[in-house]
């Protein structure tokens, strides 16, 4: 978690982390043959792990956040948020939410279609805002069109965020 967090904080580049976890991995097998010829210093006695392990630790957590940060391409959904309006077909993947004056559907996009181009989605998932009366079910395969919109943000709470947890990037009304 914390290689996670400094990497959010320094937005170091890929190679930088890349770097420090290979740095990481030698001082810790340093440290191992050091181990086998010298005795330990009083001070690494108390510490249960190497300190080029911990480095090599935090390193891999910053560059899975930055894994995690890639760009979108042009087989996700999200690459088409707030654009031209674009052509669906999806499954549903989560029992309906049913509120008030609407119904919120989960929907794993399996095809794009944009600009009169074809594609097959890759890693799309998609919250779709419903007039309330429909009935759909977990499972069905659905069709839907219009544009895809990036959740909002501000500085109180980030429903983008929110949603990426579960893999969402974009929603349609």
């Amino acid at each position: 978690l914390a290689g996670i967090a400094l990497a959010n904080w320094l937005a170091l580049p890929w190679y930088a982390g890349a770097t420090l976890c290979l740095a990481g991995i030698l001082g810790a097998v340093l440290e191992k043959r050091r181990q086998r010829v010298f005795a330990a210093p009083a001070w690494r006695v108390s510490l249960a792990v190497a300190p080029g392990l911990l480095l090599t630790l935090l390193a891999l957590g910053g560059l899975r956040y930055q894994w995690a940060e890639r760009p979108f391409t042009a087989r996700q959904l999200a690459y088409y948020n707030d654009g031209a309006p674009v052509i669906l077909t999806g499954v549903i993947n989560a029992p309906q939410d049913v509120r008030d004056d609407e119904i919120r559907l989960q929907v794993r996009v399996q095809e794009i279609v944009a600009e009169g181009e074809f594609i097959k989605a890759q890693k799309s998932q998609l919250l779709a805002v419903m007039p309330a009366g429909g009935t759909w079910h977990y499972g069905d395969e659905i069709q839907l069109s219009g544009t895809p919109l990036t959740p909002f943000e501000s500085e109180a709470f980030s429903y983008r965020a929110y949603l990426a947890r579960t893999g969402t990037d974009s929603i349609l009304y």
